[in-house]
């Protein structure tokens, strides 16, 4: 996997101008939401193109909680790392004064904030530092059939960061287009020894089986 930014086709043009020069490497453009995002070394990127009724799951939405589900089971059950997603974090923001103030700065304030934001994923919560930090990037896109009585086109993917070079999300871009913090399976676990091969083998087992 070459390495590449990712851009939306909100970001202003000057914008984009200042990250093909700051990041020297391809940016590309693509029409869904988000702002900006890093894929290169490291990373395991999986895509989905798939219409849901066609698998038996009732709703696109429905589907990408499964998929988000099943990643989490994945980085629990082989790395120990347990993960929340936006809206789990937000139940915890009364046991975790850091929590509550880590998400007002991306202006979630309610739980219904957590249903549309563009940091959705899956974020590692850090209790001795203080501090959340994202380590599974998610992005879908719904395209609806020109027949109105089949369902959807999905298109989805994440992100999820084994050894990425962190420079990237927390010096040169803005993941997400906000000012968070990205991390990885290696340095929350301090795993120096990861084998992208052995994670896409756990991808292709039933360890993510929707």
């Amino acid at each position: 996997h070459y390495a590449s930014d990712l851009a939306d086709h909100r970001v202003h043009p000057l914008e984009f101008a200042k990250l093909v020069k700051k990041a020297n490497m391809p940016v590309m453009r693509f029409s869904r939401g988000g702002g900006t995002t890093y894929h290169g070394p490291g990373q395991l990127t999986l895509y989905f193109i798939l219409a849901h009724k066609e698998i038996g799951i009732d709703s696109p939405k429905d589907f990408t909680c499964k998929a988000l589900r099943a990643v989490q089971r994945v980085l629990l059950r082989n790395f120990g790392s347990a993960t929340y997603t936006l809206t789990e974090l937000f139940k915890t923001k009364e046991m975790f004064p850091f929590v509550k103030k880590a998400l007002a700065r991306i202006n979630i304030t309610e739980e219904k904030d957590t249903q549309s934001h563009h940091a959705s994923g899956l974020w590692i919560m850090d209790t001795e530092e203080n501090r959340i930090k994202k380590i599974v990037s998610r992005g879908t896109k719904w395209n609806k059939r020109t027949n109105p009585f089949t369902d959807v086109i999905i298109t989805f993917g994440f992100g999820i960061n084994i050894s990425t070079d962190l420079l990237w999300f927390n010096e040169i871009i803005k993941p997400c287009g906000l000012n968070i913090e990205m991390t990885n399976i290696a340095k929350e676990t301090g795993l120096t020894d990861i084998d992208m091969k052995d994670i896409c083998e756990l991808a292709e087992r039933r360890d993510i089986v929707l």
